[in-house]
């Protein structure tokens, strides 16, 4: 749409039978959140159909050993699910909420054989409406055991965000040899492939995993 008086391009944006109109070919997350009023979902997600850039909203709601590794987590979630990454154009805010995705953060237990972080899967199946929810551990018990500093800490919470997103390990694929992945190996950041795997299950609304 074209505004004479001003000659900028404008933005329509449709959601849920409700139309904005806003200058320019972007439209700012907080201006779609306020006025669609979506800010209390536990998650949002949204590609601008102009731009292609995309916007994550999400809210957790914590229990266990919470209070110092919560701010890990959403600086982990954050920080790794927002940037720039080829074609791509990602932002992701995090905040806390009583309804919001559920994430229970314990200390590992070294001795246990296969005590780590995971994601729970829900039981009537993963979806957009119904992701599931995170269990965290201050470490990994497996091989030895480790306990993670906070920069490894942050990276396994954006991990597992991911699969809350609808996307499963590449690991655990027989033809995932030589894929770069934030679902493939340790340390690894989230890649152009991530993205794309995250669009394809938000918009079919189905559990995606490796070739």
């Amino acid at each position: 749409m074209w505004d004479p008086l001003n000659r900028f391009q404008s933005s329509v944006v449709s959601w849920n039978d409700k139309t904005l109109i806003a200058l320019g070919n972007k439209i700012d997350d907080s201006i779609f959140v306020k006025n669609f009023g979506i800010g209390d979902q536990n998650i949002v997600f949204y590609q601008d159909p102009v731009t292609d850039s995309v916007s994550i909203r999400a809210n957790f709601s914590f229990e266990g050993d919470a209070d110092y590794y919560k701010g890990q987590f959403l600086q982990g979630v954050q920080g790794n699910w927002s940037g720039s990454f080829k074609q791509y154009d990602l932002s992701t805010y995090v905040g806390e909420s009583s309804n919001g995705i559920n994430v229970n953060i314990g200390h590992v237990n070294l001795n246990a054989e296969n005590d780590c972080s995971y994601m729970m899967r829900p039981g009537c199946g993963w979806s957009p409406d119904n992701p599931g929810s995170i269990v965290m551990r201050t470490g990994d018990s497996r091989e030895g055991g480790k306990i993670y500093t906070a920069t490894e800490f942050e990276w396994v919470s954006a991990h597992e965000f991911g699969h809350i997103l609808g996307v499963g390990d590449a690991y655990n694929s027989q033809n995932s040899t030589g894929v770069k992945s934030i679902y493939q190996a340790f340390g690894t950041g989230v890649q152009p492939g991530d993205i794309s795997k995250v669009l394809q299950a938000q918009s079919t609304g189905q559990w995606q995993i490796w070739p």
